[in-house]
C-alpha cells in the first residue's frame, strides 16, 4: 500500500488563530480528506518547521515508493521553497496565500492555491497549475467564546455603525521592502467621502453611536521626507500601535479623519474609537500582548439587529468572511464594502463580482467615481465554502487524472 505524508511548514513563532496558521492547516485537511477516500492509500500528516525540511528531502529520496506532500503558505513559505533543489519525482511544492510574492515565476512549485482576484492575467504556463479560491481561507465571522445572548438583553439596542478602517495595503506580487512602490497608502480624506454618503442615505438616519475600529495595517506607514529628488521614495514605520491610545499624541491620520468627519457631520452620535496597540512583554521570552476591540466589535455586530458595519473594499480577508457567513449573508442589507483607491484592478473587479452577486451593498468613495450608495442587490447568495473548494479541486483532477 503506498503511504502519503502531508507536512506542512509553519514557523513556532506564528500565532495558531492567525491567518497563515488558518491557511495552512485548510489545505492540509482538504488534501487529507481527499486522500484517506482513497482505498490503496495509507494517509500521515505532520506539522513541521522549515530547519526540518532538508530532512525530510532526504526521506523522501531514500523512500521513492511513496509520496510527500509539503505544503507552505505566504512569504514565510516562499523562503523556505527558495532553499529547494534537485527535488525527487515523488515530492509535491505546494503554496498557498492571500496573494503572490515577489520572484513567485522562479519557485519549484507543483500546485498554486490563490484567491481568484489574486491570480496572475497573462501567465498560462503557470494558470495550469493554480487553483482558484472563491475568497482568501476563513472560517468568517462568528461570536468569541466570552459573548452571550444573556449579556445583551439587560440594556436595549442602540443603532451602531461599525466602521473598520483600512489602509497601507501590500500591492500584488510587491515585497514587504519599505519603498512605496511596494504599497498602498489610504489617504485620510476618504473619511469625509464616507461620512458624507451616510449623513445623505437614510438607512443611516438615527445612528446613535459611530465605533471606528483601526487594524495593524491603519496608519502603520508613513512617507519619508528626502531632500534629495534622485533617491527612491521610502516609508518609515509609524509607532502609533506601540501604545494606547491618545487623541492628543497617539492617533494616526485615519483613524483622526474618521474621527473628525463624524463628529462635524453626526453631531449627535457618540464616537468610540477602537484602537489597536502591542503591550511588550514584561519577561523576556513572554509572548506580545495584543490589545484590541475588534472581536468584541463584532460580537456587537453579530448581536445587535440594529447594528450596521462597513468594512474596507482592500481588505480581502473582510470580505472573504462576510461571504463565508450565514449571518452576515442574511442580514446583507446592513453590510457595506468601502470601495477606496487602495483596491487594486483586480481586488475592485473582485469585489464588484461579489456586489453582483448579492453579497453586500456598498459605498462608492473612489476618487475617479462620484461618491455614492449601492444598496444590496436582489440575489441569491450562498456562503462561500472555502475549504469545500480546495476538496473539490482535488477530488475533480483525480477524476481527470483516472478517465481512459
Amino acid at each position: 500500500m503506498i503511504s502519503i505524508f502531508i507536512i506542512s511548514f509553519i514557523s513556532s513563532s506564528w500565532t495558531k488563530n492567525g491567518g497563515d496558521w488558518l491557511n495552512l492547516t485548510t489545505i492540509q485537511n482538504a488534501y487529507q480528506h481527499h486522500h484517506a477516500e482513497l482505498a490503496s492509500t495509507q494517509v500521515e500528516t505532520a506539522i513541521c518547521e522549515p530547519g526540518d525540511l532538508d530532512l525530510i528531502i532526504n526521506k523522501a529520496s531514500d523512500d521513492p515508493h511513496n509520496q510527500y506532500k509539503l505544503i507552505f503558505v505566504s512569504d514565510h513559505g516562499a523562503k523556505a521553497i527558495r532553499t529547494l533543489n534537485d527535488l525527487p519525482s515523488n515530492v509535491e511544492i505546494i503554496w498557498s496565500g492571500h496573494q503572490l510574492v515577489a520572484g513567485w515565476e522562479l519557485l519549484p512549485v507543483n500546485k498554486w492555491y490563490l484567491p481568484e482576484h489574486s491570480l496572475p492575467i497573462s501567465d498560462s504556463h503557470h494558470l495550469r497549475n493554480m487553483v482558484p479560491l472563491p475568497g482568501v481561507i476563513t472560517p468568517g465571522y462568528k461570536l468569541s467564546g466570552h459573548a452571550t445572548d444573556r449579556e445583551r438583553t439587560t440594556s436595549p439596542y442602540t443603532k451602531e455603525v461599525i466602521w473598520m478602517l483600512s489602509g497601507d495595503a501590500r500591492k500584488d506580487v510587491a515585497d514587504d521592502s519599505a519603498l512605496i512602490d511596494s504599497w498602498l497608502l489610504l489617504k485620510p480624506d476618504y473619511a469625509e467621502k464616507v461620512v458624507q454618503i451616510m449623513t445623505e442615505n437614510s438607512v443611516f438616519n438615527d445612528a446613535q453611536k459611530v465605533s471606528i475600529v483601526n487594524s495593524p495595517r491603519t496608519g502603520q506607514w508613513e512617507i519619508l521626507k528626502d531632500s534629495s529628488i534622485f533617491s527612491a521614495m521610502r516609508l518609515g514605520k509609524t509607532g502609533y500601535h506601540s501604545k494606547p491610545l491618545n487623541l492628543d499624541s497617539n492617533i494616526d491620520p485615519i483613524t483622526q479623519s474618521a474621527q473628525l468627519a463624524v463628529s462635524t457631520h453626526l453631531p449627535n452620535a457618540t464616537i468610540d474609537i477602537s484602537h489597536y496597540w502591542r503591550e511588550e512583554p514584561s519577561q523576556k521570552d513572554d509572548p506580545v500582548i495584543h490589545h484590541s476591540n475588534y472581536n468584541a466589535k463584532i460580537d456587537d455586530f453579530l448581536q445587535n439587529p440594529k447594528a450596521l458595519l462597513l468594512i474596507p473594499g482592500d481588505s480581502v480577508t473582510e470580505v472573504s468572511k462576510i461571504i463565508s457567513t450565514q449571518h452576515c449573508i442574511d442580514h446583507r442589507h446592513k453590510v457595506f464594502v468601502v470601495l477606496t483607491d487602495t483596491m487594486t484592478p483586480s481586488i475592485a473587479s473582485w469585489i464588484e463580482s461579489l456586489y453582483s452577486q448579492g453579497y453586500f451593498g456598498a459605498i462608492e468613495v473612489r476618487s475617479d467615481r462620484e461618491p455614492s450608495l449601492l444598496p444590496v442587490r436582489d440575489a441569491s447568495a450562498e456562503p462561500k465554502n472555502i475549504l469545500l473548494e480546495v476538496k473539490q479541486s482535488l477530488d475533480s483532477a483525480a477524476t481527470l487524472s483516472n478517465r481512459p
